[in-house]
């Protein structure tokens, strides 16, 4: 099972959502069009190549303030992602302790 954590930027400056995956989609191939920019992806008319389709989406019951992501975890939020492995210590806390609800 795959997994993203997403940063929301803003208007929350805060980390806030979890996304199950499925295996990436790369252009020519479909993904189902349920969502904002699926249509543009199976057209060509993104400047992306892969997909990932969200099969599950959960909120944080409380988000991680981008001060705490700093002190405690020594997290930047990237511009574009990172990896979980670079910070060890927030993906313990964030699969172990944290509280979800889930979204879809």
């Amino acid at each position: 099972m795959k997994y993203f954590w997403i940063y929301e930027s803003a208007p929350s400056s805060s980390l806030k959502y979890c996304a199950i995956v499925d295996p990436p989609v790369h252009f020519p191939d479909k993904v189902k069009e349920i969502g904002n920019g699926d249509q543009s992806f199976n057209e060509g008319n993104s400047k992306y190549t892969y997909a990932y389709p969200i099969l599950q989406l959960y909120e944080l019951s409380e988000a991680i303030p981008l001060n705490i992501l700093k002190e405690m975890y020594q997290f930047s939020p990237p511009q574009g992602f990172a990896y979980c492995a670079r910070y060890p210590a927030l993906d313990t806390y964030l699969k172990n302790n944290a509280q979800w609800r889930e979204v879809f």
